[in-house]
């Protein structure tokens, strides 16, 4: 009767121990922590003489000692020559083979018993298993034979179930720690080729924009250079016109002084905007208009009338588009009104929905198509309205004359 009173002491003793131990156990969050949780707040409290708990390394060929309670600690968290077993020797080693615990009441009688640092009679291994897998070995050894009992493999296998969960919890936490240190690591070196990149690209874009300054430079230069060439061109055509004494021949001077100047007005636009790429339509027409009324001494008696929406061409298409324009001027100019008739042009420009229309009309004295068609002019507004695939239009009665042109944007 009185040993089941002591048993049942010993047990109520053991649940206070696991109770205690586990509540310990809550605060712990490494590998380090768990194991040496079980020899200061568990074994510390069984009367044991010593106890050494054991992992496998990631090889899983050896047992490393990890925590110790009795003469192997020597101070808090410090072990006394921490040994290494091979998996496989002495008992601790055979238990991490076959996940099973032991209890050996002899250990002068057992061949496998290895001595750590002095010969004792008890010992008791038991696994720390994971998912099967045995992890580790807690290991007590007693001076005494018999001196552990079923009681004690017990309270070590709860001991051992428990820290077994908490060195998973401690791993899966360590790896998402490695995992993040990681992502970290890649993250500032993405950081850092980025900011190396961004970087080149802006070393790279300044590069870019002084060159582009230097081309636009170099092109405002060749434009202007040109357009000094062209006028050089108009002064010797008129140089040569005043030397002549007939006034047709005076004409065909001034015709190619117009179209000559038509070319260059392209060229002193390019010159003076800041976008060499593209012309303004409206100011392109109202300078060529300007420069031929001038020349032809017609601003006194023919009004002109501007009726131009704003659009853009390329260089490509300004050049015909104002040799087109000039030619039919010219037309208007030379043969719409006689010398004491004055009148009215109307020049307009409208963006359809896919086509560019262009539109002069007159309120002269209109005239016959079958001659006025085999002039060098209307020759001419032919061949460029085709580059352009454009389509022109004319027609002519005593109300005047009216000419469209139309061609794709």
């Amino acid at each position: 009767m009185g040993e089941n009173i002591e048993a049942i002491k010993r047990k109520a003793y053991f649940l206070e121990v696991v109770n205690d131990f586990s509540s310990r156990l809550l605060h712990v969050n490494t590998v380090d922590g768990a194991v040496w949780a079980i020899t200061k707040y568990a074994v510390s409290r069984l009367s044991y003489a010593d106890c050494v708990v054991y992992l496998v390394d990631s090889s899983g060929e050896f047992l490393i000692q990890k925590a110790a309670y009795g003469p192997k600690n020597e101070g808090d968290f410090d072990i006394k020559n921490p040994l290494k077993l091979r998996v496989g020797q002495g008992i601790c080693g055979h238990v991490a083979i076959t996940g099973v615990s032991e209890c050996v009441n002899d250990t002068s009688n057992d061949p496998r018993y290895t001595v750590d640092d002095s010969v004792r009679l008890s010992e008791i291994a038991v696994p720390i298993l994971s998912q099967g897998k045995v992890i580790g070995v807690i290991d007590s050894e007693h001076p005494d034979k018999n001196f552990y009992s079923s009681q004690d493999i017990e309270i070590l296998e709860t001991v051992a179930a428990m820290v077994s969960v908490k060195i998973d919890q401690a791993l899966a936490l360590e790896r998402l720690a490695n995992h993040k240190d990681e992502l970290e690591k890649q993250v500032e070196a993405s950081t850092r080729e980025l900011q190396e990149t961004i970087e080149e690209l802006r070393a790279s874009h300044a590069q870019i924009e002084q060159r582009n300054k230097e081309k636009e430079t170099l092109l405002r230069e060749i434009h202007h250079r040109v357009k000094n060439n062209l006028q050089l061109v108009t002064s010797l055509l008129n140089l040569h016109a005043n030397r002549l004494a007939k006034e047709e021949e005076r004409f065909v001077f001034r015709d190619c002084q117009s179209r000559i100047k038509s070319m260059s007005a392209v060229h002193e636009q390019l010159y003076q905007k800041g976008n060499l790429s593209k012309i303004d339509v409206k100011e392109y027409i109202e300078e060529i208009c300007k420069e031929l009324f001038f020349s032809y001494r017609s601003e006194e008696v023919i009004k002109l009338r501007l009726n131009l929406d704003k659009y853009h061409f390329d260089i490509e298409k300004s050049i015909p588009f104002g040799l087109i324009l000039n030619e039919l001027i010219v037309n208007v100019l030379k043969h719409a009104f006689p010398s004491s008739h004055g009148g009215i042009v109307s020049i307009g420009l409208k963006e359809l929905s896919d086509s560019i229309e262009l539109s002069i009309s007159d309120d002269g004295v209109g005239f016959d198509a079958t001659g006025q068609y085999t002039t060098m002019g209307l020759d001419l507004v032919d061949t460029l309205v085709s580059q352009v695939d454009g389509e022109c239009t004319i027609v002519s009665g005593e109300w005047g004359t009216k000419c469209n042109v139309v061609f794709p944007k």
